[in-house]
Formats: structure tokens, sequence, C-alpha cells
């Protein structure tokens, strides 16, 4: 995570590897790939305020 001067902003790069199974076929969805994933924080807590990359919509 690289976090900004201020300390109030912040964003990751992950490596994702991940299978899921749909539940009524079965059948089964690759995540892989990387993400970035932006983060501020407001007070004392960290929120998510944005997520970009990794799924492929062919």
């Amino acid at each position: 995570m690289l976090m900004s001067t201020e300390g109030d902003g912040a964003f990751a790069v992950v490596d994702v590897d991940t299978l899921w199974r749909h539940k009524e076929t079965k059948e089964d969805f690759h995540w892989k790939g990387r993400a970035c994933k932006g983060y501020t924080k407001i007070g004392d807590e960290w929120k998510l305020i944005y997520h970009m990359g990794l799924l492929d919509y062919d």
C-alpha cells in the first residue's frame, strides 16, 4: 500500500487468483489478474472508494 503524504489517502495493487462456482450451474468462473484499490481516511476509518481492473467482460 502506498499512502499519501498527508496520511488521508492510499492505494494498493492486489494480485488476485480466485475460483468461483455458480450455485445452480456449477460452472467455474475464474478471476485472475491485478487490481488497484483506492482508499480515503474518514475520521479513524479507511473507506474503499474505487476498485479498478481485473474483470474481463468478453
